[in-house]
């Protein structure tokens, strides 16, 4: 469970060819990488 405040993740500046801060966005369920477009537009 998260409660609101609470820190999940830090942003960074690492990686190949990076042009700043920036952040790899996913959502998975049961194993399986799902479209997060669609859990967000529905919460």
């Amino acid at each position: 469970t998260v409660v609101q405040g609470e820190t999940i993740a830090l942003s960074g500046n690492s990686g190949y060819n990076t042009t700043g801060a920036h952040l790899h966005f996913e959502i998975w369920k049961n194993g399986k990488a799902v479209n997060p477009k669609n859990i967000l537009l529905n919460n």
